[in-house]
């Protein structure tokens, strides 16, 4: 069983380096997917659950919280075509106060709901 800090290198190729409680990712550490994809930060019972980082092998970045391994609570979402979000999550969508903004300049503050613009917002058109 693993306990307290150490590595774990699966027969895919992903592998684990940080904290383990029971067994079970717990704590600190960088997970590396089979797919490529990074994350560093916290985890609880196999799941990143608190702050950390996720960059992923098609470009996406994400930099916030997380809860049960989705995006939930304050966080920045950025597409390789340098597209961001900024603002809160709930279970992986965008929900509640954000801002949106496109690569072409254009950008969207105000509320989501189910990761689209709904309520009161402010929408710029780029020129």
């Amino acid at each position: 069983m693993r306990h307290g800090r150490g590595t774990y290198v699966a027969a895919d190729g992903s592998f684990y380096a940080g904290y383990w409680m029971y067994d079970r990712m717990n704590g600190e550490g960088i997970k590396v997917f089979q797919d490529g994809s990074v994350y560093i930060g916290r985890w609880l019972q196999d799941l990143q659950t608190g702050v950390g980082k996720i960059s992923r092998t098609n470009g996406e970045l994400y930099d916030g919280e997380f809860e049960d391994g989705l995006y939930h609570g304050q966080g920045t979402f950025t597409i390789p075509d340098k597209s961001v979000y900024q603002g809160q999550w709930s279970a992986g969508m965008k929900h509640g106060q954000g801002k949106q903004e496109w690569n072409n300049g254009g950008s969207y503050e105000g509320d989501f709901v189910r990761n689209k613009m709904e309520g009161l917002g402010v929408y710029v058109w780029a020129d």
